[in-house]
């Protein structure tokens, strides 16, 4: 995942996708595992992937919100 994609996003579809984000870690979360040390692992990095995301949309939504846009 090296390569970068621009979109210009509105606050609603900002908002949109970080609630689809909520509802992918809540999934993620309560999915029913066999909890050995490589799932649990696997678990680790698919939330901290899906915390960068967020982080980056948010980090855009201010930058937009500080811009006046």
């Amino acid at each position: 995942m090296s390569e970068a994609l621009n979109l210009d996003l509105n606050k609603n579809q900002c908002d949109l996708l970080l609630l689809g984000l909520k509802y992918i870690r809540s999934s993620i979360l309560l999915e029913f595992r066999v909890p050995t040390a490589e799932d649990t692992e696997h678990r680790e990095k698919e939330l901290r992937e899906l915390s960068l995301l967020v982080d980056q949309l948010n980090g855009s939504k201010t930058a937009k919100v500080t811009a006046g846009v």
